[in-house]
């Protein structure tokens, strides 16, 4: 495609017909341009988003399938009954997307579809919408003649409210509860409206965090079905400017009253599509596979598993309701897809900010890694169809060259290798006490293991409990203890953790974030230090943190790696009142940074010699709390 949007002869020119198609009739052309007020990074997720451009064009739905690794679909162009096969769609995220539709039954043969964003003047874009077809007769072909015009003006309509969304920043804010009272709605679109409110209030009588509750049924009041079909808490926060961590407990209490369902979906850690979802835990299988990108995987990797709501059917019966594949809209960690014949070649510049992006070809489990940094001048690039496992290192601004020197086709794709970001890992939902609480079924199957990665495990025992069942007898002893665990519970509700077992009367809890950790072995300590009349008992801790693998151990969700050895090993380094703290969660900044501003007794660092982990760096510390030594 040349830089700049002329007509209809130089975008032939450009872009000529495959001899395949041409050769079964003469095309029917749209060529449209548009002018629009945004800068086309700012356009893009919208006009990308090609389900909703043809909702918005009152296009009907679709139904749409996978066979064989192609996508195929059904529809109806009014009183037109038409089906087809989707090759993989090829884009330039922010700059261009071109889609086929091979037709084997409707009004043509063959249809392809081309957008092109390029910069205007200012901050505007100038937009190219191109759209050929070879009709299956002379009856078809006068349809889409006699439609153009009218196309024209619809498609200009709806870019232009594109624009002026994607112009117009969106603010969030949350209602007060007296502004959603769901019981005074009409029942309407086969709502259960009445059930609703019931739970509405119930969540609130139960004193669940009311800010949030009132966020979550604003959602369910406003979202289009196909967001309430499947629901992310990360998505739902961050679009309400809100904290996910506060809405996810909302979530899970409104799934055990019968508001939501909670599904365990298999996600391919490639195109990051859906491809199975159960109810529970133990239903997820070991491996899964994906057509489309033809590979298969195993589901205990840490991006392959990810946890979503979606409205309960009683409540209310949604179903996807798709206009489209829309592909870059649904995999926008994706910034390029390109299919390059035998021989060519083909430059795109790489702006897509600093970071590492991963290049690989569509089929291929093996990969290479484009690393961005400021610290490098940019340069050209060079990816060969037959480069493995290589880095590459550029600065901003550089030019990646691709080139497919083999005798067959190859799709080409740059990827962001970072992990979703509004995805909901088992590693996040697991280290919710409300979770392990409203569902404590819930267990991996047995063959099954699953990486949560990073942790932050947190291992408190009572100090002498031998000496507190003599001194205590038995029954007062045993009390006490369950009043430590009692405790426990509610520290680790407050911190934002969870427990994950009990051992004899040490309890072994997991957070997400470092520094609630340490908040919550401090809470630890200054709660049992011996001097509260009510639980005469003292604890002691150790904290630890990396990588960890969830197990099922006794129908339970359990932790195992050395993080959690070396945390359980650590505790009989601490005396009464003192966390044994391993050197990796030490030094991180959060953890520094808190206890900078404390007046904590530290023990010069250590070393312990753990079985399997060899020498291991901690330290000692003692909290001061007021009013006491």
């Amino acid at each position: 495609m040349a830089d700049t949007i002329g007509d209809l002869k130089q975008y032939l020119e450009a872009n000529p017909w495959p001899d395949r198609w041409r050769s079964l009739g003469v095309p029917v052309e749209y060529y449209f341009t548009y002018e629009l007020p945004v800068s086309p990074r700012d356009l893009w997720p919208l006009v990308s988003d090609t389900s909703l451009v043809n909702k918005k064009l009152g296009l009907t739905g679709m139904e749409l399938s996978e066979k064989n690794g192609r996508l195929h679909g059904k529809t109806r162009f009014g009183v037109f009954r038409v089906e087809w096969e989707e090759p993989p769609w090829q884009w330039e995220s922010g700059r261009e997307l071109r889609v086929e539709r091979i037709y084997s039954r409707g009004f043509a043969h063959y249809v392809r579809f081309h957008i092109l964003l390029e910069e205007g003047a200012g901050a505007s874009c100038r937009v190219l919408l191109y759209f050929g077809w070879i009709p299956r007769n002379h009856a078809y072909r006068a349809v889409l003649l006699a439609a153009r015009n009218r196309y024209r003006k619809r498609y200009g309509g709806v870019l232009m409210e594109l624009a002026t969304a994607a112009a117009k920043p969106v603010e969030f804010r949350l209602l007060p509860a007296e502004s959603l009272r769901v019981e005074e709605r009409p029942a309407t679109g086969g709502v259960n409206i009445s059930r609703i409110a019931s739970i509405h209030q119930r969540l609130l009588d139960e004193k669940i965090d009311a800010e949030y509750v009132e966020l979550l049924i604003r959602h369910i009041d406003e979202a289009p079905d196909e967001e309430l079909y499947r629901m992310r808490p990360k998505r739902i926060a961050r679009a309400a400017g809100s904290d996910w961590m506060r809405l996810l407990p909302v979530m899970l209490h409104a799934t055990r009253r019968g508001l939501l369902n909670l599904t365990w979906d298999v996600v391919c850690p490639h195109c990051r599509g859906v491809r199975g979802r159960t109810d529970h835990l133990w239903d997820v299988p070991e491996t899964a596979s994906c057509e489309v990108c033809a590979v298969t995987f195993t589901t205990g990797t840490v991006n392959a598993i990810e946890i979503t709501f979606r409205i309960s059917p009683e409540i209310k019966t949604v179903e996807p309701v798709l206009y489209c594949s829309a592909e870059p809209a649904r995999k926008p960690h994706i910034r390029f897809q390109w299919e390059l014949v035998p021989d060519e070649r083909r430059a795109v510049a790489v702006d897509y900010g600093e970071g590492r992006y991963r290049l690989r070809l569509l089929g291929r489990e093996t990969f290479n890694f484009l690393d961005i940094d400021g610290d490098h001048p940019p340069r050209e690039v060079l990816w060969e169809h037959s480069t493995e496992n290589m880095i590459f290192q550029t600065g901003p601004g550089a030019t990646l060259l691709m080139a497919n020197g083999d005798s067959v086709h190859h799709i080409f794709i740059v990827e962001e290798s970072r992990e979703d970001a509004e995805a909901l890992r088992p590693g996040d939902l697991f280290n919710f006490q409300e979770f392990r609480d409203l569902f404590s079924r819930e267990a991996l199957a047995a063959g099954l293991s699953i990486d949560v990665g990073v942790q932050n495990i947190l291992f408190v025992d009572i100090v002498k409990s031998t000496e507190l069942y003599g001194r205590e007898g038995n029954s007062r002893a045993f009390s006490l203890v369950r009043e430590f665990f009692e405790k426990s519970h509610a520290i680790a509700l407050s911190h934002r953790g969870a427990i994950v077992k009990t051992i004899g009367d040490a309890v072994l809890l997991a957070f997400r974030e470092p520094l609630d950790a340490l908040r919550g072995a401090i809470e630890f300590m200054s709660v049992f230090d011996g001097k509260h009349g009510d639980v005469p008992i003292r604890t002691r801790a150790s904290i630890n943190r990396g990588p960890c693998l969830a197990v099922n151990l006794n129908s339970a969700i359990d932790y195992f790696g050395q993080p959690v050895n070396v945390a359980a090993k650590l505790q009989a380094y601490a005396d009464a009142g003192g966390i044994a703290v391993a050197e990796d969660f030490m030094r991180e900044p959060s953890v520094t940074g808190y206890l900078a501003g404390k007046g904590f007794n530290f023990d010069r660092e250590k070393t312990a010699y753990v079985r399997g982990a060899g020498s291991v760096a901690y330290w000692v510390i003692k909290p001061r709390f007021r009013g006491r030594s």
